[in-house]
């Protein structure tokens, strides 16, 4: 038996968490991330409408959370952006 198998590559979803101070960019950072991948973004805002706040960057759609901050608040719009094709998702 080999401990060896042959490399082949495979698709999958990036995960990438970015942790920062408030103000050091992690919105921006986040969404000139997406638009280099390319594709449709979309950006889970929960921060009272700053979602918006770089629509001069480029293209992206939001969904506002508002408080309580529940699981299926999250879940459900991220259901929405898949089910409406979006290739990124920002949950800011």
């Amino acid at each position: 038996m080999s401990l060896f198998k042959k490399a082949t590559r495979k698709s999958a979803k990036l995960r990438l968490g970015i942790a920062a101070p408030s103000g050091a960019g992690k919105t921006y950072s986040a969404l000139m991330l997406a638009f280099g991948m390319g594709g449709k973004v979309g950006l889970i805002d929960t921060e009272h409408g700053s979602g918006h706040l770089y629509a001069h960057l480029g293209e992206y759609d939001v969904i506002e959370i508002a408080a309580p901050y529940t699981v299926a608040k999250y879940t459900e719009a991220i259901h929405a952006f898949e089910q409406a094709g979006y290739s990124t998702i920002i949950i800011d």
